[in-house]
């Protein structure tokens, strides 16, 4: 390591000494460090970006929004990526679409129908909402589509399966 030059200065030195200059002008008296350490905790914690910090620890996303990064990436016990398969989104799908005489249902949306047309959209913006690094072209959603619903004889969870119209009771908030 280098030694610090008499000319350098940290920024936090001038800091500290313009903080501790404005509170004695302000409260007539000087504080101690740890006098100076609590009030300022006591100011942050009433501010609003203060909170949000907060809540992204709680969340497990401190450091979030990661410079440079567009998207959150799976990744294995090891951090390597774990790429996804076609049968990881069809799996995805099947447990988010539902089909009843010759309809389509979002599971989130089990009264707006969806056409078989209009199902191409939808399972387009689901891919890529859930899954963004997932190359989804032309052929590959024809192919998606193919196997959603043109092959009854898959084993459960690998078609959409049939809905029998009821929906569950909600329960009170």
């Amino acid at each position: 390591m280098t030694k610090p030059d008499e000319d350098d200065f940290s920024p936090i030195d001038l800091d500290d000494d313009l903080v501790r200059q404005a509170i004695l002008e302000t409260q007539g008296r000087e504080y101690t460090d740890e006098e100076i350490e609590e009030l300022a905790l006591e100011a942050a914690e009433q501010s609003e970006e203060f909170k949000e910090l907060e809540s992204r620890q709680d969340q497990g996303l401190w450091n979030y929004p990661f410079e440079g990064a567009d998207v959150f990436l799976a990744v294995d016990e090891y951090g390597d990526e774990i790429i996804l398969t076609d049968l990881d989104v069809i799996k995805y799908l099947c447990s988010n679409i539902v089909r009843r005489e010759l309809n389509f249902f979002e599971i989130d949306k089990l009264d707006k129908p969806i056409t078989r047309s209009e199902l191409a959209i939808v399972v387009y913006a689901k891919v890529r909402a859930c899954f963004p690094n997932y190359e989804i072209g032309r052929e590959r959603l024809k192919t998606l589509l193919d196997a959603l619903t043109n092959n009854p004889t898959a084993e459960p969870g690998m078609t959409i399966p049939v809905w029998n119209g009821r929906t569950p009771a909600r329960q009170p908030v």
